[in-house]
């Protein structure tokens, strides 16, 4: 294995653009002597398809078939003879639930597998111990130079977790790492940083597997219309900046915009130009090449806009019909007839739209024209329609 890919939720913590996160991946890169280490975050409202979202149904509904899981399972009391909280107790019980928990889920089926669960190992077996991490905390607190020479530490990678590792992956069991050295990987050039993900990069040439380009694609997923989850490459990004370049044209500001690589930005600019260049065969061609999506769904996608755009069109011309006789009404009228009707009004109905949509129905309900409500209104304000 010379290259890891960590999907992350996106959280405070683990975020890809936490300080905390690039430490530990730039860590995790020199630990296991990897090329490339990248971490990436799935978009706001797209956490399901996180491949670790998927499998919590069935874990929940394993958790919760036989009830809570008992966190005083061996001791009732996690004090001393003292009277004082009891450490070592509180451990004890905790070990107690997290075999249950592992019991309940293990051998769960999922799909075609089922579940394999495991406790973690206990504190002082982890490759990297407890004090190496508030260190680190406190290392990236400030960015300054004076505060990392100040707090600088060393890691020394220990326990029977680290020696397993070192014998599956052939590495030297002694590496010795200082925080300094990683904070300047962190910061180094060839490093890749953006909103949604971090990668970090061999700083040599001496590659374990193929040799990687010191960059990534970054692909913003257009998730609210056709053609879903197509994205322009970052080259093919590049070379329409570079077009508008050439033909010495002005780049719109769509362009600038770190969204510029869309479909549907590039759909839309092309539907400014020329409002029937699907009609346009080569020009359509040229398009879904340009945006690598097919002819057919830059189709669909042009006349479900055209569709919105009509219906959206009529209703506000029905809107305007409505305004022009109904809505020319007062909210203290309109309450006034309503009463007259024998139409309860909610106390939380008190906006003029609230009590038109009532009075609306109600008229639809005695199957009586708003045109002809406002005439008798009009010609006899305090009779009855």
């Amino acid at each position: 294995m010379s290259e890891l890919l960590i999907t992350v939720d996106n959280g405070p913590d683990e975020r890809p653009r936490n300080m905390a996160t690039h430490f530990v991946i730039v860590l995790l890169k020199l630990l296991l002597n990897l090329d490339r280490v990248k971490t990436v975050a799935y978009a706001e409202g797209d956490l399901k398809r996180h491949s670790v979202e998927r499998y919590h149904h069935a874990e929940n509904r394993a958790l919760s078939q036989h009830g809570r899981i008992d966190s005083h399972g061996i001791h009732d009391k996690e004090v001393s003879k003292e009277g004082t909280f009891d450490e070592s107790k509180f451990r004890e019980n905790m070990e107690y639930a997290a075999k249950d928990a592992v019991h309940r889920i293990s051998g769960v089926p999922y799909g075609r597998d089922k579940f394999l669960a495991y406790t973690a190992p206990p504190e002082d077996e982890w490759v990297v111990q407890k004090d190496i991490i508030d260190k680190m905390h406190h290392f990236l607190k400030r960015d300054t130079s004076e505060h990392r020479r100040e707090f600088n530490f060393v890691i020394r990678p220990q326990g029977p977790v680290w020696e397993r590792v070192c014998e599956m992956y052939d590495l030297h069991p002694g590496r010795v790492f200082s925080a300094c050295r990683i904070f300047n990987e962190m910061t180094d050039p060839h490093t890749w940083i953006c909103h949604y993900a971090f990668t970090s990069y061999r700083s040599d040439e001496s590659w374990r597997g193929q040799p990687c380009d010191r960059f990534e694609l970054s692909p913003v997923l257009d998730i609210s219309q056709l053609p879903e989850y197509h994205y322009l490459t970052y080259q093919q990004a590049c070379q329409l900046r570079q077009y508008y370049s050439d033909e010495n044209l002005e780049q719109p500001l769509w362009l600038k915009a770190p969204d510029f690589y869309l479909p549907s930005k590039n759909i839309q600019r092309v539907t400014e130009e020329d409002p029937n260049f699907i009609t346009n065969v080569d020009k359509l061609k040229s398009l879904s090449e340009m945006i690598g999506v097919a002819a057919a769904d830059i189709v669909e996608y042009v006349r479900d806009k055209e569709e919105k755009a009509e219906h959206a069109a009529g209703r506000k011309e029905a809107l305007k019909e409505f305004e022009n006789d109904i809505g020319r009404l007062t909210c203290a009228e309109i309450r006034r007839r309503l009463k007259q009707f024998g139409v309860a009004i909610a106390p939380e109905q008190n906006r003029k739209v609230d009590l038109l949509l009532l009075l609306q129905a109600h008229l639809s309900k005695l199957n009586i024209q708003r045109s002809d409500f406002m005439k008798d209104y009009l010609s006899d304000d305090d009779s009855t329609p």
